[in-house]
């Protein structure tokens, strides 16, 4: 997300680029994923005073595998206070650009690509025990529905990673249960042009952002 993260900061936004462990990494999965991510995101204000940032409207864009946490994300304040991931006082996030990101695990896996999440699905959720036994209740943003951020799903009409109705039908399901949602489908795009800096998809999602969090 580099290219994008400096894109983005050109464009007068100020741009907090984060990392996490994946599940092919020593630590990553569940819960360490997750708890990158959250501990990154709460970092920003501990942060905010030295680089003047304003946290009164904070945005989150993600795309792929950043998609569906971007949106996990914003959900935390949904999260049972029975998870491990739960926390106190999660960072307010106020709009999500979902980017062709699988924000409805279960319904994505037997659509997307196996080693994008069916393949790893366990490592990435954690296995279902006694304590914990529905293993996408704190994981899978749409068992967090309804919360609080506008979201926008985008996605490539071409993505034979994030097909389109993934993000259409999660979209459809945040709306139902009241949630702040639309869908976005750029026609000829695939996967990748969405984090392009310069493609069609990717200045659409900047036009996006910025009206979201103009002042």
């Amino acid at each position: 997300m580099d290219f994008a993260a400096e894109d983005l900061r050109q464009k007068g936004l100020a741009v907090w680029n984060i990392e996490y462990r994946g599940v092919d990494e020593a630590g990553g999965g569940y819960p360490g994923t997750f708890e990158d991510v959250s501990r990154a995101a709460d970092a920003l204000r501990d942060h905010a005073s030295q680089f003047n940032l304003k946290l009164d409207r904070v945005g989150a864009i993600g795309h792929s595998a950043g998609g569906h946490l971007a949106l996990w994300l914003a959900a935390r304040p949904k999260l049972p206070k029975s998870s491990t991931l739960w926390r106190s006082n999660p960072l307010h996030i106020d709009f999500v650009v979902n980017s062709g990101g699988l924000a409805d695990l279960d319904a994505s896996a037997p659509v997307t690509q196996a080693a994008c999440l069916s393949s790893i699905m366990e490592a990435l959720t954690g296995a279902p025990s006694g304590a914990r036994q529905d293993v996408l209740s704190d994981t899978s943003p749409v068992e967090l529905l309804p919360f609080a951020a506008h979201q926008v799903s985008v996605n490539g009409e071409q993505d034979q990673i994030a097909p389109p109705i993934l993000g259409e039908s999660y979209t459809d399901k945040a709306i139902a249960t009241g949630s702040d949602a639309r869908f976005v489908l750029v026609p000829n795009t695939g996967h990748v042009e969405l984090v392009a800096p310069g493609s069609e998809a990717f200045e659409l999602q900047a036009a996006i952002l910025l009206e979201a969090l103009a002042d």
